[in-house]
């Protein structure tokens, strides 16, 4: 029973102690006081930079998913040809092609937030439609890639 509170008590001294010397340490830094003058400002100030964001964005998702399933339905067409006949591996293959199914799903869904979101924000569910087309580009982000509209 005594080496238990001795074994407590130089615990709670050492732990103690590593708190102090914590907060002296804390104490002793000075905290420089921020600067004034050109600070620099959020790009999103009001709804229709968030659009613009938007517009900006999601093309760029749209064409990486779309790539990304080429790639796995090459990736998938592959294991079909060189499974010869073993079902564990034309299993596989029929898994990678699913994933690229469900990666052209994902992008024509991130085609569609825009309109879909922008219809919370507008009144007659003109959705971000006109602040894409409006912002100079065409609907797919990319110029010369007339797509949504």
């Amino acid at each position: 029973m005594k080496k238990l509170f001795l074994l407590a008590g130089s615990r709670f001294l050492v732990l103690g102690s590593l708190f102090l010397i914590t907060n002296i340490a804390q104490a002793a830094v000075s905290v420089p006081k921020p600067p004034t003058g050109n600070l620099p400002t959020s790009p999103v100030q009001n709804t229709t930079d968030i659009q613009n964001l938007a517009c900006g964005l999601l093309p760029w998702i749209f064409w990486g998913l779309i790539v990304l399933a080429i790639i796995m339905a090459l990736v998938a067409a592959y294991r079909y040809a060189t499974a010869a006949g073993e079902p564990e591996k034309v299993g596989n293959a029929s898994k990678t092609l699913l994933w690229a199914a469900v990666a052209v799903a994902v992008a024509i869904i991130a085609q569609g937030i825009p309109y879909i979101v922008g219809s919370f924000f507008t009144s007659g569910g003109a959705g971000f439609n006109s602040a894409c087309s409006s912002s100079g580009g065409s609907a797919s982000g990319f110029p010369g890639l007339p797509l949504g509209n």
